[in-house]
């Protein structure tokens, strides 16, 4: 029979778990079969309780990263079980942050007491200035404002870090405890630890908790945390597992392994080398095993042992925890020997790789380091192919001139100069010497804006730079604000709106081309205006002998087409036009839909006495006839006749572009500008580009420079 054991709980040491759980596979004899699902604390203490089975576990094992809550432990009493909590590993909760390093103490690190990072998580202090960090770290020159970034999803790094700062100093800290809490607004958000360590790499000033394996991964600078005894250290600098010595000294772990451990935990600790904040990962078991099948029993217990081994624990340090100190160790010896097994049972040994046991190892109950899979053996060889192969890698990294490397550059946003892009893109990656690779994504200019305020990446941009033909929104600019970031609009062309149509050229008037005023535009695309032959359009073109009537058409999807052409409308005769605008608004329901302007221009050439807002390019290339409307000095024109530019040249005059280019732009529009030849729904394209490109690398950035100043060029 296939004999199997399973269980379930926290992310965190699932790689050590199935790491562990491949190995006893391929070295037993029996067909084993073990899994583990990685599916958090919480969902791992549900199915060790089992309420949806009776109160029977779901797993022959659960683990968490925290203690079984009271409420579950009371409903597992309450079924008639015993359970065990059986600590398998410890973690610590570093805090990193970005100081300059020229800016640092004397010291060469930050120390901060508890009560001092309360009120810096909290923001009660917001800059690196403030007098009582300074007190703490003679020699710092830092003044930059404090950049808070937290996990955005519930963790168990968040209920650690918050519930130590509610013991630590609850007059300080007063926004509780838990996997996730109400943080004030002006801090930062990232998603896992990887989020946590980006955010601080890239935004000077910040600081943030990480598990310390993480953060170091990262090359982050550490915070010197005080300790209970009044030493400043890093967790590089702590002994780990002091915390768990110093926790079973001092009865905060119970001496009885079945009580509730609900309130366990290790947090700010005795003893000159101990870490404040201290983690334990348990394993959740059933004391009573007599009801297992012996062999399940025996897995169980074989794979509870081999993570508590000398091994299980290289493993586990391998996998960024800390091992367990010989104190814990020797309680869980203790616990697991009252653990009532089966009639009938036998343990699993094991025999090393090191040292045959001849005869004996070949037992059906031993776990032979002599049998390996070919796939394990592989593995094995390769990681140790992939360390050397790295460190090669490395090294000559290291020694390859900066331009050898593919420099990279990387936007998104509208689709309307897609093509341009590409094609200058092109150009670019032909003709320099180097290797680089420049992409642009065309996915619209709201998508564009919102990778570019990239709230998903902790509100740092996805890419190089967005583009838009619409400025940044209001609320998308004050969130890179509230980021801290400081943002720049940089126009790199101008696009004209036209109005063309289908009119029969023998119905046309005296001059050629139809005129019509905004008003009455407003009104024709409002449907309030339905024939050609209206006295309100007959009144401005002698000779016009159309009667038609008139099919409005409209985008059907949103555009900055419609958003721009609806938001001329509102401000040019709001008492004709209340429909709104926007880049999707409710049109009336006579009117007519298309997508794109290709099936705007399909939609004219195909039905007589038909009206549409075109950008003017497509328009001129299907060979539409087009409106001439009047502009702000009376003038009316088509845009073939119009100088698009003047609207630029009116905009900046006027003062409609700030002279900040860093400002809001969101209420910039060109828009009815004056000038005998300007043309009245002139539309602006956008790079979005973030001021500080410092921390860029070097290549890159001259990369992203190059790019706009070549789309700026002639």
């Amino acid at each position: 029979m296939i004999q199997q054991l399973h269980g379930s709980g926290t992310t965190n040491p699932s790689r050590l778990f199935w790491q562990s759980m491949d190995i006893i596979e391929e070295r037993t004899k029996g067909p084993v079969h073990l899994t583990y699902r990685a599916v958090g604390s919480s969902t791992g203490q549900k199915e060790f309780l089992g309420a949806s089975n009776g109160n029977m576990a779901l797993n022959h094992f659960g683990s968490g990263d925290i203690p079984m809550t009271n409420a579950r432990y009371s409903s597992v009493v309450g079924a008639g079980r015993t359970m065990v909590h059986v600590p398998f590993a410890l973690g610590a909760i570093g805090l990193f942050h970005s100081v300059p390093s020229s800016e640092l103490p004397t010291s060469g690190s930050i120390h901060l007491t508890g009560c001092v990072l309360a009120k810096i998580m909290s923001t009660q202090i917001t800059t690196w200035n403030d007098a009582e960090i300074v007190a703490l770290n003679p020699g710092m020159t830092a003044t930059g404002t404090i950049k808070v970034v937290h996990r955005v999803e519930g963790s168990s790094s968040t209920a650690g870090f918050t519930e130590y700062l509610s013991g630590k100093c609850p007059a300080s800290w007063t926004l509780g405890s838990g996997s996730t809490i109400t943080w004030p607004s002006s801090t930062f958000t990232a998603q896992g630890s990887g989020g946590m360590s980006s955010f601080i790499q890239a935004n000077s000033y910040a600081i943030g908790y990480i598990d310390a394996g993480h953060g170091h991964a990262a090359s982050l600078g550490e915070i010197a945390l005080q300790n209970l005894d009044g030493v400043y250290l890093r967790t590089t600098e702590a002994n780990i597992g002091a915390a768990g010595t110093a926790g079973l000294a001092a009865g905060v772990i119970p001496t009885d392994p079945t009580a509730d451990f609900s309130a366990v935990n290790l947090y700010d600790q005795a003893g000159n080398t101990t870490w404040p904040i201290t983690m334990i990962s348990y394993f959740y078991m059933n004391k009573d095993l007599s009801s297992l099948d012996v062999n399940s029993a025996a897995l169980l217990m074989y794979f509870v042992e081999f993570i508590l081994s000398t091994v299980g624990q290289d493993m586990a340090v391998a996998n960024l925890f800390s091992r367990l100190p010989a104190e814990l160790l020797t309680y869980n010896q203790q616990t697991l020997s009252t653990l009532m097994l089966p009639t009938g049972y036998t343990p699993y040994t094991t025999e090393l790789a090191s040292t045959t046991q001849a005869e004996v190892g070949a037992g059906a109950m031993v776990v032979s380091g002599k049998r390996r899979s070919y796939a394990e053996y592989e593995r094995t060889a390769n990681v140790a192919k992939i360390a050397s192969l790295e460190a090669t890698v490395s090294a000559q990294q290291a020694q390859l001139a900066p331009q050898k490397m593919i420099q990279q550059l990387h936007g998104s946003g509208t689709t309307n100069p897609s093509r341009l892009f590409w094609q200058s893109m092109d150009i670019i990656e032909e003709r320099t010497k180097g290797p680089v690779h420049l992409t642009y994504r065309a996915v619209g200019s709201s998508t564009g804006q919102k990778e570019f305020l990239g709230a998903s990446n902790g509100n740092m941009a996805l890419n190089h730079f967005g583009s838009g033909d619409i400025p940044m929104t209001n609320a998308r600019y004050s969130s890179v604000v509230g980021a801290g970031r400081t943002m720049v609009h940089v126009p790199f062309a101008l696009g004209a709106i036209g109005l063309f149509h289908s009119v029969p050229s023998s119905e046309l008037p005296t001059s050629g081309s139809i005129h019509l005023t905004g008003c009455v535009l407003a009104k024709i695309m409002s449907t309030q205006i339905t024939t050609w032959n209206d006295a309100e359009i007959v009144a401005l073109n002698p000779g016009m002998t159309a009667t038609g009537t008139i099919k409005v058409v409209h985008r059907v999807e949103g555009s900055s087409s419609t958003a721009g052409f609806t938001e001329y409308l509102s401000g040019k005769c709001p008492a004709s036009w209340t429909l709104g605008s926007g880049s999707t608004i409710t049109w009336p329901s006579s009117t007519f839909t298309a997508q794109g302007s290709g099936g705007m221009s399909s939609f004219i050439q195909a039905n007589s006495y038909a009206i549409g807002y075109i950008d003017a390019g497509h328009g001129h290339a299907a060979s539409l006839g087009e409106i001439a409307l009047q502009n702000l000095d009376g003038v009316y024109l088509r845009t073939t006749e119009a100088n698009i530019g003047a609207a630029g040249t009116a905009g900046l005059a006027a003062g409609v572009i700030p002279t900040d280019p860093t400002a809001d732009f969101s209420a910039v529009n060109l828009y009815d500008q004056a000038g005998n030849t300007t043309w009245p729904i002139t539309m602006i394209s956008y790079f979005y580009m973030n001021k500080d490109l410092s921390s860029l690398d070097v290549n890159s950035a001259a990369l992203l420079m190059y790019f706009v100043e070549f789309i700026l060029s002639t």
